[in-house]
């Protein structure tokens, strides 16, 4: 089984890339509309991002099953919040090995408790821009 990787990947078109790259900045509807084919290394910063719905910017986590979940919309989305506000975090699923958690408790009549799960990866924190958060409570 071996031979025949090390085959398949020798077999593998590979690019060598050298010290003098020659970058050139191009309009990406000129890369786009370029004939094929063609290859390009394109390196891009997003400069803005405004979702225009719930859904495309956060997910749910379910504590029962363990998995990410679609944000529903509507009134559906109101009672799953309503939910879990009376639920306070669950201090068992605090820094662990995938993330670091900070809980507070608010400053209103019903003194909730709010935890924050900062996800690491490669068991370290990302920059603040690419953080994935999790909130609870």
């Amino acid at each position: 089984d071996l031979e025949s990787h090390l085959q398949r990947c020798q077999q593998l078109p590979v690019t060598v890339l050298t010290d003098h790259q020659d970058l050139n900045n191009t309009e990406l509807k000129t890369i786009v509309n370029s004939p094929a084919p063609r290859q390009y290394r394109i390196r891009a910063k997003l400069r803005t991002y405004k979702p225009q719905k719930l859904y495309q910017s956060i997910k749910l986590h379910c504590s029962k099953c363990n998995s990410l979940q679609e944000v529903p919309d509507g009134d559906d989305f109101d009672f799953i919040l309503q939910g879990s506000a009376v639920t306070a975090p669950n201090p068992e699923l605090h820094n662990t090995s995938w993330y670091d958690s900070v809980t507070w408790t608010t400053q209103d009549q019903k003194q909730r408790k709010i935890a924050i799960h900062f996800v690491k990866h490669d068991e370290m924190l990302q920059q603040p821009e690419d953080t994935l958060l999790m909130i609870e409570g």
